[in-house]
């Protein structure tokens, strides 16, 4: 997984990160929900234009989606929401 996605720094920041949010929604069974400026606050410092760093925070995501196949995110208005699932990591 992260041999695919070692080529952008930020798709590697999503996936740590949302390994551990989706952790949280499931153990707690309640979707997430994350918005673009609290995203920009943690990963993009960056950034000056929030578009900018939207646009490419969606690239990001779109590669951490295709290597972790049961990762469930939803983009919505303002945002995106994290939905309890199956985790990355099961217990023993």
């Amino acid at each position: 997984t992260l041999r695919a996605i070692k080529a952008s720094s930020l798709a590697l920041d999503f996936y740590a990160w949302l390994a551990y949010r989706h952790y949280r929604a499931t153990r707690s069974k309640k979707p997430v929900f994350v918005s673009w400026k609290q995203l920009q606050a943690q990963f993009g410092a960056a950034y000056n234009d929030p578009k900018n760093f939207k646009r490419n925070a969606k690239t990001a995501l779109r590669k951490v989606l295709a290597v972790y196949h049961h990762l469930q995110v939803e983009e919505v208005r303002g945002g995106i929401s994290i939905v309890p699932g199956f985790p990355l990591i099961t217990s023993r």
